[in-house]
């Protein structure tokens, strides 16, 4: 998609062009200004060597990155020979060692590092174990520590770790992953706080690198141009913790926080709505929620007693549906639901009877002929009792 740009001073002109509709694809606010990187500097970047640490390397390089060294328990693929390659895991503190002392000894000062290693490893709550926990939290918590410690005494410009909206927000199936960001965020305050430079970004998915660059269960995503765009600007910000998202998801680089709901929830809108309207409400947001969370067309869910595996629902999306389904009603729902009530229908009446009974029952014949009535019947109706009353 074409890309048009806006310089950061220009974001007021940015947004107009934006209200006014008259782009296609992408509009990107970029900084000139950006932190000064140098060519008598070296630079280190751990995940470096795949996705999008490899691509943000070769974009120091491009940058004028004097040398630029990444490391990785594999060489890159492919290679580029303004990077140079020392192998090494991030999480073994020996030998990332070495790789410090390699820098020190035969490279100009360590100027920045760029911290993007990290693994996944999915999978519902009740299916972790330490060692699968262990594993993902150890490159990115204790790859961010040896960094700390090795390079105490290296003057950094920017120690920037690679954090993701996982750990903002939560992701179904993604418990190991999101506390390890989520710790990284807490770490930059940490360093920040005994002077030292420290930056999070929490990305969401790249299109064409990462871990997540295959998934096609999640929708719009960062173009590689914009998520380099948007590396430049989190290196010129100066904050500890930065989210990264499309504009589409109320993206550019902006500091977590709490987003005002501009569409009303369904809990008000069911407790709005007259009660014969409320199940047949329920039962299309769940439709609605179920058609997103699923690898099929919404148009196949006219059905809504078939049971959901049936349509390709895996253990991760049985979790994401009573997640989404919760979040819409503001109300937990058990993480199992679906495998006792695995069709839309028999979810929808699980909450009717056990999660807000309250919205559901009728409370009497007279509050169920005031239902059957349209909005202009209940109307009338109600003028007439209070012109009888004497208002």
């Amino acid at each position: 998609l074409p890309v048009t740009r806006f310089e950061l001073a220009d974001a007021v002109d940015a947004f107009r062009f934006m209200q006014q509709a008259k782009h296609t694809g992408k509009i990107v606010l970029t900084n000139p200004d950006a932190i000064d990187i140098s060519a008598n500097g070296t630079y280190l970047v751990t995940g470096g060597t795949r996705g999008i640490g490899f691509e943000v390397a070769r974009h120091l390089a491009e940058r004028g990155a004097g040398h630029v060294v990444i490391v990785g328990r594999r060489p890159p693929e492919p290679s580029d020979e303004r990077l140079t390659f020392l192998q090494a895991d991030v999480a073994d503190r020996d030998a990332l060692a070495r790789v410090i002392d390699i820098i020190h000894r035969d490279h100009p000062p360590l100027r920045g590092i760029v911290h993007a290693a990290g693994v996944i490893d999915d999978g519902i709550v009740t299916q972790q174990t330490a060692e699968r926990f262990a594993r993902v939290l150890a490159p990115k918590v204790s790859g961010a520590r040896h960094l700390d410690e090795l390079t105490a005494n290296d003057p950094l410009d920017f120690f920037v770790m690679f954090s993701s909206l996982a750990g903002v927000f939560g992701s179904a199936g993604q418990s190991a992953y999101a506390a390890a960001n989520a710790w990284l965020d807490a770490f930059a305050g940490a360093r920040r706080a005994s002077g030292r430079a420290a930056t999070t970004i929490a990305w969401s998915a790249w299109a064409e690198a990462g871990m997540a660059a295959g998934n096609d269960r999640i929708g719009e995503r960062l173009s590689i141009e914009e998520g380099l765009a948007m590396f430049d600007r989190a290196l010129r910000s100066g904050a500890a913790n930065l989210a990264v998202m499309p504009r589409q998801k109320r993206a550019a680089v902006t500091a977590p926080q709490p987003q005002l709901a501009i569409k009303r929830s369904l809990i008000d809108r069911l407790r709005e709505a007259v009660i014969a309207d409320r199940p047949r409400m329920l039962t299309g947001e769940i439709a609605v929620l179920a058609a997103r969370v699923l690898p099929v067309d919404a148009a196949r869910l006219t059905d809504l007693r078939r049971p959901l595996n049936a349509l390709g629902l895996d253990s991760l999306m049985a979790v994401e549906l009573p997640n989404a389904s919760g979040a819409a009603l503001e109300r937990p729902l058990p993480a199992t639901l679906l495998f006792d009530h695995p069709s839309i229908e028999a979810l929808a009446a699980f909450i009717e009877t056990n999660v807000a009974p309250e919205l559901f029952a009728r409370a009497g014949s007279e509050w169920e002929e005031v239902d059957r009535m349209s909005e202009e019947e209940a109307e009338r109706s109600l003028l007439a009792e209070l012109d009888q009353a004497g208002y």
